[in-house]
Protein backbone atom coordinates (compact mmCIF):
# COMPACT_ATOMS: atom_id res chain seq x y z
CA UNK A 1 0.00 0.00 0.00
CA UNK A 2 1.38 3.48 -1.14
CA UNK A 3 1.55 5.51 2.01
CA UNK A 4 0.16 8.12 0.43
CA UNK A 5 -2.84 5.88 -0.18
CA UNK A 6 -2.69 5.13 3.34
CA UNK A 7 -3.08 9.00 4.74
CA UNK A 8 -5.89 9.62 2.45
CA UNK A 9 -8.00 6.50 3.94
CA UNK A 10 -6.94 7.93 7.60
CA UNK A 11 -7.99 11.62 6.45
CA UNK A 12 -11.61 10.63 5.48
CA UNK A 13 -12.15 8.00 8.57
CA UNK A 14 -10.62 11.34 10.74
CA UNK A 15 -12.87 13.16 9.92
CA UNK A 16 -15.46 11.90 11.58
CA UNK A 17 -13.38 11.33 14.48
CA UNK A 18 -11.83 14.74 14.99
CA UNK A 19 -13.90 17.24 13.36
CA UNK A 20 -17.33 16.07 14.13
CA UNK A 21 -16.21 15.21 18.16
CA UNK A 22 -14.93 18.89 18.68
CA UNK A 23 -17.32 20.80 16.84
CA UNK A 24 -19.94 19.08 18.21
CA UNK A 25 -18.76 20.10 21.86
CA UNK A 26 -20.35 23.95 21.83
CA UNK A 27 -23.49 22.49 19.24
CA UNK A 28 -25.69 22.30 22.35
CA UNK A 29 -24.55 25.14 24.35
CA UNK A 30 -25.02 27.15 20.85
CA UNK A 31 -28.24 26.01 20.11
CA UNK A 32 -29.19 27.07 24.44
CA UNK A 33 -28.20 30.57 23.90
CA UNK A 34 -29.63 30.75 20.64
CA UNK A 35 -33.31 29.43 21.79
CA UNK A 36 -33.00 30.64 25.43
CA UNK A 37 -35.91 29.31 27.68
CA UNK A 38 -37.68 27.33 24.51
CA UNK A 39 -35.04 24.98 24.37
CA UNK A 40 -35.35 22.64 26.93
CA UNK A 41 -32.49 20.00 27.59
CA UNK A 42 -32.59 16.32 28.54
CA UNK A 43 -31.17 14.70 31.19
CA UNK A 44 -28.54 13.40 28.90
CA UNK A 45 -27.63 16.67 27.03
CA UNK A 46 -27.34 18.38 30.26
CA UNK A 47 -24.29 15.78 31.18
CA UNK A 48 -23.30 16.70 27.66
CA UNK A 49 -23.41 20.48 28.94
CA UNK A 50 -21.41 19.60 32.19
CA UNK A 51 -18.58 17.64 29.92
CA UNK A 52 -18.14 21.01 27.77
CA UNK A 53 -18.27 23.12 30.74
CA UNK A 54 -15.43 21.26 32.74
CA UNK A 55 -12.28 23.01 33.18
CA UNK A 56 -9.76 22.40 30.85
CA UNK A 57 -5.87 23.74 31.52
CA UNK A 58 -4.77 23.74 28.00
CA UNK A 59 -1.11 25.12 28.28
CA UNK A 60 0.34 22.29 29.96
CA UNK A 61 -0.90 19.13 30.42
CA UNK A 62 -0.90 15.19 29.58
CA UNK A 63 -3.17 12.30 28.73
CA UNK A 64 -3.18 8.78 28.26
CA UNK A 65 -5.45 6.83 26.85
CA UNK A 66 -6.27 3.56 25.59
CA UNK A 67 -7.86 3.17 22.50
CA UNK A 68 -9.00 0.42 20.40
CA UNK A 69 -9.06 0.29 16.25
CA UNK A 70 -10.04 -2.67 14.32
CA UNK A 71 -9.42 -5.52 16.82
CA UNK A 72 -5.96 -3.70 17.86
CA UNK A 73 -5.22 -2.03 21.27
CA UNK A 74 -2.83 0.71 21.41
CA UNK A 75 -1.87 3.54 24.07
CA UNK A 76 -2.13 7.38 23.38
CA UNK A 77 -0.41 9.78 25.10
CA UNK A 78 -0.61 13.32 24.42
CA UNK A 79 1.80 15.89 26.35
CA UNK A 80 1.34 19.97 25.71
CA UNK A 81 4.10 21.77 27.58
CA UNK A 82 3.64 25.95 26.74
CA UNK A 83 4.09 25.74 22.14
CA UNK A 84 5.79 22.43 22.42
CA UNK A 85 3.42 19.38 22.21
CA UNK A 86 4.07 15.57 21.21
CA UNK A 87 1.59 12.94 20.24
CA UNK A 88 2.38 8.97 20.55
CA UNK A 89 0.80 5.99 19.42
CA UNK A 90 1.84 2.84 20.41
CA UNK A 91 1.06 -0.77 20.27
CA UNK A 92 2.40 -4.79 20.35
CA UNK A 93 2.93 -3.99 16.78
CA UNK A 94 4.64 -0.71 16.31
CA UNK A 95 4.94 2.68 17.88
CA UNK A 96 4.59 6.25 16.16
CA UNK A 97 5.97 9.37 18.00
CA UNK A 98 5.04 12.75 16.76
CA UNK A 99 6.92 15.90 18.05
CA UNK A 100 5.21 19.31 17.06
CA UNK A 101 8.16 22.02 18.49
CA UNK A 102 7.57 25.39 17.64
CA UNK A 103 6.72 25.71 14.09
CA UNK A 104 8.61 22.31 13.23
CA UNK A 105 7.52 18.72 13.15
CA UNK A 106 9.26 15.75 13.72
CA UNK A 107 7.95 11.85 13.13
CA UNK A 108 9.08 8.64 14.28
CA UNK A 109 8.40 5.24 13.69
CA UNK A 110 9.56 2.03 15.29
CA UNK A 111 8.87 -1.41 14.29
CA UNK A 112 10.70 -5.06 14.59
CA UNK A 113 13.27 -2.94 16.78
CA UNK A 114 14.10 -0.60 14.69
CA UNK A 115 13.17 2.83 14.85
CA UNK A 116 13.88 6.00 12.54
CA UNK A 117 13.06 9.82 12.60
CA UNK A 118 12.46 12.97 10.61
CA UNK A 119 11.59 15.80 10.19
CA UNK A 120 8.29 16.85 8.20
CA UNK A 121 8.06 20.32 6.07
CA UNK A 122 5.11 21.11 3.56
CA UNK A 123 6.14 19.11 0.61
CA UNK A 124 6.58 15.71 3.31
CA UNK A 125 4.12 12.69 2.62
CA UNK A 126 3.80 12.64 6.31
CA UNK A 127 2.78 16.64 6.50
CA UNK A 128 -1.13 15.63 6.78
CA UNK A 129 -0.94 13.02 8.39
CA UNK A 130 0.78 14.67 11.68
CA UNK A 131 -0.43 18.32 10.88
CA UNK A 132 -3.56 17.54 10.32
CA UNK A 133 -4.73 14.45 11.76
CA UNK A 134 -2.28 13.84 14.69
CA UNK A 135 -2.51 17.32 15.78
CA UNK A 136 -6.08 17.18 16.69
CA UNK A 137 -5.43 15.32 19.57
CA UNK A 138 -3.84 18.60 20.99
CA UNK A 139 -7.15 20.42 22.28
CA UNK A 140 -6.24 24.44 22.00
CA UNK A 141 -8.27 27.34 22.75
CA UNK A 142 -7.60 28.12 18.79
CA UNK A 143 -8.90 24.96 17.80
CA UNK A 144 -12.05 25.34 19.72
CA UNK A 145 -12.70 28.63 18.56
CA UNK A 146 -12.24 27.70 14.91
CA UNK A 147 -14.64 25.21 14.98
CA UNK A 148 -17.30 27.00 17.58
CA UNK A 149 -18.84 28.98 14.23
CA UNK A 150 -20.33 25.79 12.65
CA UNK A 151 -21.30 23.90 16.08
CA UNK A 152 -24.50 24.95 15.45
CA UNK A 153 -25.32 22.94 12.31
CA UNK A 154 -26.25 19.52 13.49
CA UNK A 155 -28.79 20.18 16.10
CA UNK A 156 -30.78 22.93 14.41
CA UNK A 157 -30.77 20.79 11.44
CA UNK A 158 -32.28 17.75 13.41
CA UNK A 159 -28.95 15.76 12.15
CA UNK A 160 -27.77 15.21 16.09
CA UNK A 161 -29.87 13.39 18.32
CA UNK A 162 -29.18 12.44 21.88
CA UNK A 163 -30.91 8.71 23.11
CA UNK A 164 -32.61 8.90 26.57
CA UNK A 165 -30.76 6.30 27.37
CA UNK A 166 -28.36 6.51 30.63
CA UNK A 167 -26.05 4.00 31.82
CA UNK A 168 -24.51 4.32 35.04
CA UNK A 169 -20.95 2.74 35.29
CA UNK A 170 -17.69 2.97 36.44
CA UNK A 171 -14.33 3.12 34.60
CA UNK A 172 -10.77 2.96 36.00
CA UNK A 173 -12.31 3.78 39.07
CA UNK A 174 -14.20 6.93 38.01
CA UNK A 175 -18.00 6.78 38.61
CA UNK A 176 -19.31 8.01 35.25
CA UNK A 177 -22.79 8.39 33.27
CA UNK A 178 -23.04 6.67 29.53
CA UNK A 179 -24.84 9.11 27.04
CA UNK A 180 -25.23 8.33 23.46
CA UNK A 181 -26.03 10.88 20.09
CA UNK A 182 -26.34 9.72 16.79
CA UNK A 183 -25.26 11.43 13.43
CA UNK A 184 -27.65 11.74 10.26
CA UNK A 185 -25.38 13.42 7.32
CA UNK A 186 -28.25 13.12 5.14
CA UNK A 187 -29.88 16.00 6.57
CA UNK A 188 -27.69 18.66 5.99
CA UNK A 189 -27.10 20.51 2.56
CA UNK A 190 -24.39 20.32 0.56
CA UNK A 191 -23.25 23.67 1.95
CA UNK A 192 -23.75 22.28 5.39
CA UNK A 193 -21.68 19.30 4.39
CA UNK A 194 -18.77 21.77 3.09
CA UNK A 195 -18.61 23.83 5.91
CA UNK A 196 -17.49 20.14 7.77
CA UNK A 197 -14.97 19.40 4.92
CA UNK A 198 -17.43 16.56 3.14
CA UNK A 199 -19.62 16.95 0.13
CA UNK A 200 -22.65 15.46 -1.09
CA UNK A 201 -21.47 11.91 -1.31
CA UNK A 202 -20.41 11.28 2.47
CA UNK A 203 -23.83 11.00 3.68
CA UNK A 204 -24.02 7.75 1.66
CA UNK A 205 -20.14 6.66 2.29
CA UNK A 206 -21.01 7.10 6.01
CA UNK A 207 -24.04 6.15 7.57
CA UNK A 208 -25.04 4.60 11.09
CA UNK A 209 -22.87 7.30 12.83
CA UNK A 210 -22.90 6.88 15.98
CA UNK A 211 -20.98 8.19 19.37
CA UNK A 212 -21.38 7.43 23.67
CA UNK A 213 -19.75 9.27 26.32
CA UNK A 214 -19.19 8.42 30.09
CA UNK A 215 -19.44 11.05 31.40
CA UNK A 216 -18.08 11.54 35.45
CA UNK A 217 -18.92 13.99 38.31
CA UNK A 218 -16.10 16.18 37.21
CA UNK A 219 -17.26 16.22 33.81
CA UNK A 220 -14.17 14.46 32.16
CA UNK A 221 -15.35 11.94 29.42
CA UNK A 222 -13.62 8.67 30.87
CA UNK A 223 -14.50 6.82 27.64
CA UNK A 224 -15.68 7.46 24.13
CA UNK A 225 -16.96 5.28 21.54
CA UNK A 226 -17.12 6.26 18.19
CA UNK A 227 -18.58 3.59 15.67
CA UNK A 228 -20.60 4.06 11.65
CA UNK A 229 -20.25 1.90 8.45
CA UNK A 230 -18.41 3.22 5.57
CA UNK A 231 -19.59 1.92 2.27
CA UNK A 232 -21.19 -0.78 4.67
CA UNK A 233 -18.35 -1.87 6.24
CA UNK A 234 -18.38 -1.32 10.11
CA UNK A 235 -15.49 1.22 11.39
CA UNK A 236 -15.14 1.18 15.07
CA UNK A 237 -12.81 3.11 17.32
CA UNK A 238 -13.21 2.97 21.86
CA UNK A 239 -11.22 5.42 23.29
CA UNK A 240 -10.62 5.26 27.39
CA UNK A 241 -8.74 8.07 29.53
CA UNK A 242 -6.47 6.15 31.56
CA UNK A 243 -4.12 8.95 33.31
CA UNK A 244 -4.38 12.96 33.13
CA UNK A 245 -1.89 15.39 34.87
CA UNK A 246 -1.25 19.13 34.72
CA UNK A 247 2.52 18.27 35.63
CA UNK A 248 4.58 17.40 32.32
CA UNK A 249 7.87 16.98 31.35
CA UNK A 250 10.01 19.06 28.82
CA UNK A 251 9.46 17.94 25.34
CA UNK A 252 13.01 16.71 23.72
CA UNK A 253 13.06 16.51 19.91
CA UNK A 254 14.75 13.68 18.29
CA UNK A 255 18.28 14.30 17.35
CA UNK A 256 19.13 10.92 14.97
CA UNK A 257 17.10 11.45 11.99
CA UNK A 258 16.61 9.45 8.85
CA UNK A 259 15.75 10.43 5.43
CA UNK A 260 12.35 10.78 4.69
CA UNK A 261 12.39 7.40 2.38
CA UNK A 262 13.72 5.26 5.16
CA UNK A 263 10.88 6.41 7.39
CA UNK A 264 8.35 5.75 4.79
CA UNK A 265 9.10 2.93 4.19
CA UNK A 266 9.43 1.18 7.47
CA UNK A 267 6.20 3.25 8.24
CA UNK A 268 4.42 0.90 5.53
CA UNK A 269 5.86 -2.03 6.33
CA UNK A 270 4.35 -1.13 10.12
CA UNK A 271 1.15 -0.55 8.66
CA UNK A 272 1.13 -3.67 6.41
CA UNK A 273 1.57 -5.94 9.75
CA UNK A 274 -1.32 -3.98 11.23
CA UNK A 275 -3.16 -4.63 8.63
CA UNK A 276 -2.89 -8.50 8.62
CA UNK A 277 -3.13 -8.53 12.18
CA UNK A 278 -6.55 -6.67 11.94
CA UNK A 279 -7.62 -8.74 9.36
CA UNK A 280 -6.58 -11.90 11.51
CA UNK A 281 -9.38 -10.89 13.77
CA UNK A 282 -12.17 -11.54 11.64
CA UNK A 283 -11.18 -15.34 10.65
CA UNK A 284 -12.55 -18.34 12.51
CA UNK A 285 -9.12 -18.61 13.78
CA UNK A 286 -7.24 -15.75 14.80
CA UNK A 287 -4.49 -16.86 16.56
CA UNK A 288 -3.74 -19.34 14.28
CA UNK A 289 -3.91 -16.60 11.60
CA UNK A 290 -1.90 -14.49 13.82
CA UNK A 291 0.70 -17.19 13.89
CA UNK A 292 1.21 -17.22 10.30
CA UNK A 293 1.87 -13.38 9.81
CA UNK A 294 4.24 -13.58 12.63
CA UNK A 295 5.62 -16.74 11.21
CA UNK A 296 5.88 -15.09 7.26
CA UNK A 297 7.13 -11.81 9.26
CA UNK A 298 9.72 -13.95 11.01
CA UNK A 299 8.59 -11.48 13.87
CA UNK A 300 8.97 -13.16 17.16
CA UNK A 301 7.01 -10.47 18.82
CA UNK A 302 4.03 -11.14 17.47
CA UNK A 303 4.11 -14.61 18.47
CA UNK A 304 3.08 -13.73 22.14
CA UNK A 305 -0.66 -13.04 20.46
CA UNK A 306 -1.08 -16.29 19.36
CA UNK A 307 -2.50 -17.85 21.87
CA UNK A 308 -2.09 -21.91 22.16
CA UNK A 309 0.07 -21.31 19.06
CA UNK A 310 2.80 -19.28 20.73
CA UNK A 311 5.26 -22.09 21.16
CA UNK A 312 4.94 -23.41 17.84
CA UNK A 313 5.09 -20.24 16.53
CA UNK A 314 8.46 -19.08 18.12
CA UNK A 315 10.12 -22.49 17.43
CA UNK A 316 9.49 -22.40 13.03
CA UNK A 317 10.69 -18.94 13.48
CA UNK A 318 14.20 -19.70 15.78
CA UNK A 319 14.81 -22.65 12.96
CA UNK A 320 14.03 -20.29 10.00
CA UNK A 321 16.26 -17.92 11.59
CA UNK A 322 19.03 -20.35 12.08
CA UNK A 323 19.70 -19.48 15.22
CA UNK A 324 20.64 -21.87 17.70
CA UNK A 325 20.62 -19.68 21.11
CA UNK A 326 17.02 -19.15 19.91
CA UNK A 327 16.66 -22.54 21.42
CA UNK A 328 16.76 -21.09 25.04
CA UNK A 329 14.06 -19.42 24.81
CA UNK A 330 11.69 -21.82 24.23
CA UNK A 331 9.15 -22.89 27.61
CA UNK A 332 7.98 -26.18 26.51
CA UNK A 333 10.20 -28.55 26.47
CA UNK A 334 8.63 -30.66 23.52
CA UNK A 335 9.85 -27.21 21.08
CA UNK A 336 12.78 -27.00 22.99
CA UNK A 337 14.44 -30.36 22.48
CA UNK A 338 13.05 -30.42 19.07
CA UNK A 339 14.88 -27.23 18.37
CA UNK A 340 18.05 -28.23 20.02
CA UNK A 341 18.13 -31.78 17.78
CA UNK A 342 17.50 -30.11 14.64
CA UNK A 343 21.06 -27.38 15.15
CA UNK A 344 22.67 -30.36 16.32
CA UNK A 345 21.95 -32.17 13.26
CA UNK A 346 22.69 -28.98 10.75
CA UNK A 347 26.14 -27.93 12.42
CA UNK A 348 26.68 -31.77 13.42
CA UNK A 349 27.43 -30.24 16.50
CA UNK A 350 26.95 -33.45 19.64
CA UNK A 351 26.95 -30.61 22.65
CA UNK A 352 23.72 -29.30 21.56
CA UNK A 353 22.50 -32.60 22.39
CA UNK A 354 23.42 -31.81 25.74
CA UNK A 355 20.46 -29.86 26.30
CA UNK A 356 17.87 -31.55 25.92
CA UNK A 357 15.73 -32.77 28.60
CA UNK A 358 14.11 -35.71 27.56
CA UNK A 359 17.31 -38.82 28.02
CA UNK A 360 16.06 -40.74 25.09
CA UNK A 361 15.60 -38.00 22.91
CA UNK A 362 19.09 -36.78 23.88
CA UNK A 363 20.53 -40.55 23.29
CA UNK A 364 18.78 -40.26 19.59
CA UNK A 365 20.71 -36.99 19.07
CA UNK A 366 23.94 -38.15 20.00
CA UNK A 367 23.72 -41.22 18.12
CA UNK A 368 22.22 -38.90 14.75
CA UNK A 369 24.95 -36.59 14.81
CA UNK A 370 27.90 -39.24 15.26
CA UNK A 371 27.10 -41.12 12.65
CA UNK A 372 26.50 -38.17 10.10
CA UNK A 373 30.27 -37.76 11.19
CA UNK A 374 30.84 -40.68 10.29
Amino acid sequence: MEIKDVILFILAVAVFFGVTYIIYDYAISNLAEEHGEEHQLSEAEEIYMKHLERELNLENYQYIYEEKKNYIPSTVTVVKNGDEAYVSYENYIASEETYFIGNDIYFCVDFEKTKKCTKVDENSSFYEYTNVILRKEIITEEMLEADKEASGILLEKGAMEFSEEITEKEINGHSCSEISYTIDFGKLTVEDLNRFGLDANSAKVYTDYKITLCIGEDGEAYEKTFSFEMIGNPVESAKTLVEKDNNVHEIEKPTHLSNESEVEDLFDLSLGTQDEIAFCFDQDEPEMCIKSVAVNRENPDLCNYAGPNKESCLFIITIQADDPEGCSGLTVDAFKNECYFEFAMRNKNETLCTFISDEETKNNCTESVQNLAE
